[in-house]
Order: structure tokens, then C-alpha cells, then sequence
């Protein structure tokens, strides 16, 4: 005879979880050790145990705990890629830690991340953090803003061919209806579309 296990709300809960991150560490979203992007190739081991701190402790964007002035400065000075890339990755975390509405594609960094500090009370996890921190060198910063001089300058070029290259369609354009109005003063024509159908003339 079966015997009936009874459990709480709160530990099926946590076996769903449990379950949810064992599927995704053989999916194909954890076969990447790190994840990056644009600005920075790969997040390292350090960049995510801040990038945890913040999603545990950090609220509305307030790091002075850490002796910067927001979420913005943190990842651009000391991570060396954008706000936006860190609260991406905030995301993966916020996942990790049972929030099944943020981002789900967690790397095997992450999640050993996790598994690692999530215990481990705030002052303790700051301490290591401020080290970091201290030891970030200014180079990081300096890769980063050389980086986004790049891509802006990528951009603009882009923008500028395309707006050359509409000036020039434009230009084309105006061309072909300036020569049809003169044709059809020329030969009186008002519909010029079977003027246009007539192939060239046969030579002599």
C-alpha cells in the first residue's frame, strides 16, 4: 500500500523551482559560462556577484552602500557596459532566485553565482563587493567609453549614408518628373505612361 506524503504550499514551491533550474542547466540557455554583449565580451565572475548584490539588496537603483551614485555608474565605470546590459542581467538573476517573470536564458556563471553567495548575509556580500570595487582598474571605464565612441560613430556613418543615400533617391526622382514635364510641353502629352512603354528606336 502507497503512502500518501503530504507537503506544504511553500515546499512544493520550492521543488518547482528546484526543477525549473535543473531543466534549464541542461538546456541549451546554460551552455555559456559567461554572457555578454556590445560593450563587454563576457561578464566575469566578479561583475556577477555584483550584478547579484544589487538584485538582492539594491533597491530603486540606490548603490551608495557600495560608495557609487546609481546602478548607472556601477555598470559603466566599474562592470564597463551599460545600465541597460546590468538590469538584463539582474533579470537572469531575479530568475534564478524564484522569479519565474523575469529572464530565464541564466548562464552556468550565474547560476554558481547564485548557489554560492545567496545565502550569505548583506554586510558580508557588501565587504566583498567594496572589494571589487576598490580594485576595479580605470582602464575598465576607459575600454567602455572607447567602445560606445565606436558604435556611436558606427551609427552616425550609417545615418549619414542613409540620409545621402535619400538625397539621392530624391534627387533621382525630381530628375525623372522635371524631364517627363518637359517632354510633355514639348510633344503635348498629358499621360506619359505610353510614351514610356515605347522601346528605342530601330536604326537605319
Amino acid at each position: 500500500m502507497s503512502k500518501i506524503v503530504r507537503i506544504t504550499e511553500s515546499q512544493l514551491n520550492d521543488i518547482i523551482k528546484r526543477v525549473i533550474r535543473e531543466q534549464h542547466s541542461n538546456s541549451k540557455h546554460s551552455l555559456n559560462e559567461t554572457k555578454g554583449d556590445i560593450y563587454k565580451s563576457e561578464w566575469t565572475e566578479n561583475d556577477t556577484i555584483l550584478t547579484w548584490y544589487c538584485t538582492r539588496y539594491v533597491k530603486d537603483g540606490d548603490t551608495r552602500k557600495l560608495g557609487l551614485k546609481d546602478l548607472r555608474e556601477l555598470a559603466n565605470h566599474i562592470i564597463g557596459s551599460t545600465e541597460f546590459s546590468l538590469t538584463q542581467q539582474m533579470s537572469n538573476m531575479r530568475y534564478l532566485a524564484g522569479d519565474i517573470n523575469a529572464l530565464d536564458c541564466f548562464s552556468r556563471l550565474q547560476e554558481r553565482v547564485y548557489n554560492q553567495y545567496n545565502n550569505m548575509p548583506e554586510e558580508e556580500l557588501r565587504e566583498i563587493c567594496l572589494h571589487i570595487i576598490d580594485n576595479t582598474p580605470q582602464s575598465v571605464y576607459e575600454k567602455f567609453v572607447e567602445t560606445y565612441k565606436k558604435n556611436k560613430g558606427l551609427s552616425d556613418e550609417d545615418k549619414r549614408v542613409k540620409t545621402e543615400k535619400e538625397k539621392t533617391d530624391m534627387f533621382k526622382k525630381q530628375s525623372e518628373a522635371n524631364r517627363d514635364a518637359d517632354l510633355r510641353r514639348a510633344v503635348g502629352l498629358k499621360d506619359m505612361s505610353r510614351f514610356k512603354s515605347l522601346g528605342p528606336r530601330p536604326k537605319e
